[in-house]
């Protein structure tokens, strides 16, 4: 199970395993970042929530190359992307947490 998450470009996964992995990862690291969000671990959110944003990529780069998917660097450059603009949003609005979300520095 954990040979899914290192990056390769012949390994298969299947659509049950991917999905139960999915789950399984987004619970597991929810959990982290809310018990270390509780406390002043702020380092520990921020590492916890990178390894589950690369821990999911790596799976949906695989799922998408085994589902036909030719352009893979389109799909990593699109989720950066996205990082990276909510980055300077963030920068911009000088770390403002008014919003839904919870407050991490």
């Amino acid at each position: 199970m954990l040979r899914m998450f290192i990056p390769t470009s012949n390994g298969k996964i299947s659509r049950r395993r991917y999905i139960f992995s999915f789950i399984l990862i987004n619970f597991i690291f929810a959990f982290l970042i809310i018990f270390f969000n509780d406390g002043e671990a702020g380092f520990l959110v921020i590492v916890s929530t990178i390894v589950l944003h690369y821990l999911v990529i790596n799976m949906n780069c695989q799922r998408l190359r085994d589902s036909g998917f030719i352009y893979i660097k389109t799909y990593v450059f699109g989720t950066l992307a996205v990082y990276i603009i909510s980055i300077i949003t963030m920068i911009a609005e000088d770390f403002a947490c008014s919003g839904n979300g919870s407050m991490i520095f």
